[in-house]
């Protein structure tokens, strides 16, 4: 039985038809949408086809509270939260917007997804150097990164936790150690948030990009970017539409005075069927509450991680606390073995994703022991007759 009595995932399932035909486990590529996301869709689909653009003023109420909603995930303020399509987006608006100058530096990890280091290379042509941090066995070391810094390092992006394997990186004390030395913080956060516990306050982050399609549970082409105030001046919008300024409504005024907090970075007509969907997607995953959705997947993942070492199995993953999130990855001794095991597992309707060589498992607050304990037995008869 698992210790954390007070948490039923079964209450959440029947939210989730994917339930219905498969175990899913799977939300590290992209999560489904719930029955409440599709409602939501539905709803304003309905809307559309009926009144148009005369629910607009609605729509409008609906994005700001949606704003509200992120603000609250990650303990921010509402005026620190802007709308983008996705994580790239997000990364590209900071890399692109800030003013560099030849020999200034970034430091990254060598174990990033592309989406956090392809805006950062794309400036090597201004002069910018990138700096890699080695990992080790997919893993980082906070001293690493502390050992990289140079005197031109002006901004440090890391994930807050790592695609392959599911390491969470120890933001608070890179918060602190780029906070002494003056560089800013940015964090790709969308292996872990809506799945761990993210304070941008605590962790000193200065900015933050996410898209909503995984652990959010939102949909596709929806996304949202943390701003610090002081970065608001700092980063210039390479693009700017009619609703990036004050008087927006003001159309002959011409007059390009942005707005003086994150939607300066907003320009025009948004993914509206994204942002009642993410809203959606939001509303339940507070109902469920972060912290029981994190000790929930610490249970689920801690399950898996001593079954599969009881089948001979080798964990990618850190089983440090500090260092654990939703993600479980592993392999086995033979390339060729883990792929089969992989392609055996989907074959048994248990979906997982493949990545630089192991088995990715990245359960939600909707999967269950019993799932876990399904996912162990099917692999334990893999090399059974």
């Amino acid at each position: 039985m698992s210790q954390f009595h007070d948490f039923s995932a079964e209450k959440w399932r029947k939210l989730f038809p994917v339930t219905d035909h498969s175990i899913y486990v799977n939300h590290a590529a992209c999560s489904p949408v719930s029955t409440r996301v599709r409602t939501r869709i539905e709803k304003l689909l309905e809307d559309s086809s009926t009144t148009a653009v005369d629910n607009f003023p609605s729509w409008l109420e609906t994005r700001e509270n949606l704003r509200g909603l992120a603000a609250q995930l990650i303990n921010a303020k509402p005026s620190q939260i802007a709308f983008v399509k996705n994580t790239s987006e997000g990364l590209n608006i900071l890399a692109s917007g800030l003013s560099w100058k030849p020999g200034d530096r970034i430091l990254l990890a060598d174990c990033e997804f592309p989406s956090n280091v392809y805006p950062f290379l794309n400036l090597k042509k201004r002069g910018v150097e990138i700096d890699f941090v080695k990992n080790k066995n997919g893993f980082l070391n906070i001293t690493d990164f502390e050992r990289m810094i140079t005197p031109g390092t002006r901004l440090l992006s890391v994930s807050f936790v790592e695609f392959v394997n599911g390491f969470k990186n120890d933001l608070k004390t890179l918060g602190e150690l780029c906070r002494s030395r003056g560089i800013i913080f940015c964090v790709d956060s969308i292996q872990g948030l809506g799945a761990v516990p993210l304070d941008v306050e605590k962790f000193q982050i200065d900015y933050l990009a996410n898209g909503g399609h995984k652990w959010l549970m939102g949909p596709a082409g929806i996304g949202l970017i943390y701003v610090r105030d002081h970065l608001f001046d700092k980063i210039k919008p390479q693009h700017v539409g009619w609703l990036s300024v004050k008087d927006a409504w003001n159309f002959f005024d011409y007059e390009l005075d942005l707005l003086d907090d994150a939607k300066r970075f907003e320009t025009a007509t948004e993914n509206w069927l994204g942002v009642y969907g993410l809203q959606a997607s939001l509303e339940l995953l507070l109902e469920v509450g972060i912290d029981n959705i994190y000790r929930h997947l610490m249970n689920l993942t801690g399950m898996l991680a001593e079954g599969l070492r009881q089948n001979g199995l080798i964990i990618a993953s850190s089983q440090e606390p500090i260092h654990r999130s939703g993600i479980i990855s592993f392999r086995s001794g033979s390339a060729e073995r883990t792929k089969n095991i992989f392609e055996y597992l989907i074959k048994n309707h248990i979906i997982s994703s493949f990545r630089e060589g192991v088995i990715r498992i990245s359960p939600h607050f909707y999967n269950t022991e019993d799932e876990m304990r399904e996912i162990i037995r099917i692999i334990n008869t893999f090399s059974k007759p």
